[in-house]
């Protein structure tokens, strides 16, 4: 446990702290949990959002930043500053494992994945078109 827990020391035992996982222990992690809670301020990219989402995992997320595009309306959007409401959720999605399955389940058959072959796809079409003068005149 790393000095997150020595914080928090009612969530001994309770909560398990991971700082810095390897890639493997990130995906045992997601694949392992029943689903995740991101209470974050602020988070540039979303990514631990998207990849709750690529595990097909339910995801508690904040309301700010680009949590609710990453989250592509398959995740809850809570107050970051609204404890009561966070408890609320959490304490629901614990509870109902019916109600996980099925939004599992809906991610599963919504959530648009982008694997790094797409995305080296996109940036290699848009290298040629760059470089392929009959694009630059189409695009004129």
């Amino acid at each position: 446990m790393g000095a997150t827990s020595s914080r928090t020391p009612s969530l001994r035992g309770v909560v398990r702290f991971v700082e810095g996982p390897t890639d493997a222990e990130l995906a045992w992690l997601y694949g392992n949990c029943e689903f995740t809670v991101h209470p974050a301020l602020y988070e540039g990219w979303g990514l631990p959002v998207s990849e709750s989402l690529d595990f097909d995992k339910v995801c508690l997320t904040s309301n700010g930043s680009s949590l609710e595009e990453a989250g592509e309306g398959l995740t809850e959007l809570l107050d970051p500053f609204d404890r009561e409401q966070w408890n609320i959720r959490i304490q629901h999605s614990w509870d109902d494992p019916n109600l996980r399955t099925a939004r599992e389940l809906d991610i599963k058959r919504r959530h648009a994945r982008i694997t790094s072959n797409h995305t080296a796809q996109v940036l290699l079409d848009l290298a040629r078109s760059l470089t392929d003068p009959r694009a630059v005149a189409q695009d004129r």
